[in-house]
C-alpha cells in the first residue's frame, strides 16, 4: 500500500477533497483518492461544514514571528550564490544586512542549499 502524504493540504487539495464530499463520495473513498488519512478528511469536511468555504483558508500560526523580510533574504541567497564558499559574515557584509545575525544569515544559506539538492534530486 502506498505511504500517506502527511504534507499540508492546498487550497486547491482541500477545494477536491470538498467537490468529492459535496458529490457524495464517502471519507474514505475520499482519503483513498487524494491519499491522506480518513482523520484529515474528517477534520477540513467539519470545518467546511461549521465555516463554509472561509473555514478552508489557512489561519494564521502562532510561533516565532520572521526576523528577516522577503527581501534580505532574496538579498542573502544572492550573496550566497555568487560567493558560494563565503562565510555568514561575509555574506551578511556582502548582503548589505548588518543588522541581521550571524545565525539568521548562516539558517538561511542552508535552506538554501536544502532548497539547491531537492531541486537537483529532481532534474535526475
Amino acid at each position: 500500500m502506498a505511504e500517506l502524504q502527511t504534507s499540508r493540504l492546498s487550497l486547491v487539495e482541500k477545494g477536491r477533497l470538498i467537490g468529492f464530499y459535496e458529490a457524495g463520495k464517502s471519507q474514505r473513498n475520499i482519503a483513498r483518492i487524494l491519499n491522506r488519512s480518513c482523520q484529515t478528511v474528517n477534520l477540513w469536511i467539519q470545518r467546511y461544514q461549521r465555516e463554509g468555504v472561509q473555514g478552508l483558508v489557512t489561519r494564521s500560526r502562532s510561533g516565532r514571528p520572521r526576523l528577516t523580510t522577503f527581501e534580505e533574504d532574496m538579498d542573502i541567497i544572492t550573496a550566497s550564490i555568487i560567493n558560494p564558499y563565503d562565510r555568514a559574515d561575509e555574506v551578511r557584509e556582502t548582503a548589505n544586512v548588518p543588522h541581521i545575525s550571524l545565525t539568521t544569515t548562516d539558517h538561511v544559506c542552508v535552506k538554501l542549499e536544502f532548497m539547491v539538492d531537492v531541486q537537483q534530486r529532481k532534474i535526475i
